[in-house]
């Protein structure tokens, strides 16, 4: 069967959005169509996957029409309501996520339809709601904005209403909300152009920079973050910003929208580099982001916790020795990983964790279990496998591997040259590091060695150690 577009976007759905979408579907008030009703109730003996290959439309056909011969039209344009259907769920999926959407609409029907009481106790119960979550975003405070002056509007309209009719807050919401959305694009902005080479115009700029230098208390901490990111982010080689910035979120982690605290924790992760330019003092740094991130559930995305991240933390814990604790956060949280990838990076993890506790065959076992699907995670694998055969002596072995890992490099296409190269130079390093090994004369292999250029390298802590016991 064709994957039709209805197909592929229920495919998108979570389990508690399918529920909630069978719902609607069956609301007359939004679809009075029985037979669209029919047809989704084919389709979801085939959910979550919805494999197009297993789906028969002339099936479907029959459940719906027993006694019609199949007509391909007909099928075509009731998966077409169905689709227009999920188009609706998914647009009100959305309003719903927003805090204020139905609150504001109830006050503006009683503002349009004069009616004082009814207006006035919906704005406490919008203002009660919002002055008590837990943070807030700018279009939470444009919302509020937006309500203020919907109060203003209502006040000028009503001759027994007496008052300040709030155009102040109404002002201060406004601009919290433009000034929280003009730093993040500019701080993003300013990030994007380091890597992609590109100049970006930003109007205005220069006067918000100049009016937050001096009035920056006025605005709620999350204005005074992103403010202190963009400093950040123009000058990431000061150590001033850098601290001015990591003080001031981990002093407001309670304060601050998780989503902006995961973009501030990332500018910080990525720079910490041209700040601690000692191994250990950078991967103390990278720990302690880490350990921060965790302790306030700030790794994870959807509920989850990416294959890649589980993979960057473990590493850190393991440069620094903390391989009880690398190991113990495996175990914490192997359930949190993306299912997709649970097992795999579970496995792949801890057999790095027993690479360095030096259970060596340990390693190798646990990597022969593992399903060589992404490049990167497959590049991964391979490099630990060599570096155990080394450490095993294992020199036929680790011949073959060094000669295997070659060609798969030279066939992979579906990752940048840049990290084709770099291992590309970790298996020459551990090629020449075999040889001296198995060679009589090792003083020559010394040589060459330490004239290699360790620029970008995997596993160059682990390398280094082993040439410099051939220097020693």
């Amino acid at each position: 069967m064709q994957d039709r577009k209805v197909i592929r976007l229920m495919r998108s759905f979570s389990t508690a959005e399918l529920s909630r979408f069978k719902k609607f579907v069956r609301s007359p008030y939004f679809n009075e169509n029985s037979k669209v009703v029919q047809l989704h109730e084919y389709l979801m003996r085939y959910a979550p996957k919805f494999d197009p290959a297993k789906i028969d439309l002339a099936g479907a056909y029959q459940d719906i029409y027993p006694n019609d011969p199949y007509r391909d039209e007909v099928i075509t344009k009731l998966l077409s309501s169905l689709y227009k259907l999920a188009e609706i769920f998914v647009k009100h999926e959305g309003i719903a996520q927003n805090r204020f959407e139905d609150d504001l609409a109830l006050m503006q029907f009683f503002h349009r339809y004069q009616l004082p009481k009814f207006f006035l106790r919906q704005l406490e119960v919008f203002r009660k709601k919002w002055k008590k979550l837990p943070f807030w975003r700018s279009q939470d405070y444009y919302q509020r904005f937006l309500a203020e002056l919907e109060y203003s509007n209502f006040v000028h309209k009503q001759t027994h209403l007496k008052g300040d009719a709030n155009l102040q807050e109404a002002m201060e919401m406004l601009d919290t909300s433009y000034l929280l959305d003009k730093l993040q694009l500019a701080t993003i902005m300013l990030n994007r152009q380091k890597i992609i080479k590109v100049e970006y115009e930003m109007p205005l700029m220069e006067d918000i920079q100049q009016f937050l230098t001096r009035d920056t208390d006025r605005f709620p901490p999350s204005v005074a973050a992103w403010w202190k990111a963009f400093l950040f982010i123009q000058n990431p080689d000061s150590e001033a910003h850098y601290l001015a910035l990591k003080q001031f979120v981990l002093t407001h982690l309670k304060e601050l929208y998780p989503n902006d605290l995961e973009a501030f924790f990332t500018f910080l992760q990525n720079n910490a580099r041209r700040i601690f330019v000692e191994d250990r003092v950078y991967y103390k740094e990278l720990f302690m982001l880490y350990q921060v991130q965790i302790a306030n559930g700030l790794i994870y995305q959807d509920g989850q916790v990416l294959p890649g991240l589980v993979k960057n933390i473990v590493t850190i814990g393991l440069r620094l020795g903390k391989l009880d604790w690398a190991e113990q956060f495996l175990e914490d949280y192997k359930g949190k990983i993306s299912k997709k990838y649970r097992e795999n990076a579970y496995t792949f993890n801890l057999a790095r964790v027993q690479f360095e506790r030096k259970h060596f065959g340990e390693a190798l076992s646990l990597l022969a279990q593992l399903d060589y699907q992404d490049p990167f995670f497959t590049l991964g694998i391979k490099r630990v496998q060599l570096m155990a055969y080394y450490e095993l002596e294992e020199w036929e072995l680790l011949a073959s591997g060094i000669n295997a890992f070659r060609v798969y490099l030279h066939r992979l296409n579906k990752v940048a040259d840049r990290h084709k190269r770099s291992n590309l130079h970790f298996v020459n390093v551990i090629n020449t590091l075999q040889k001296r090994a198995q060679s009589a004369d090792k003083s020559t292999f010394a040589e060459e060695l330490e004239l290699r250029e360790m620029g970008p390298l995997p596993e160059k802590d682990w390398l280094v150690a082993k040439i410099s016991v051939i220097q020693m």
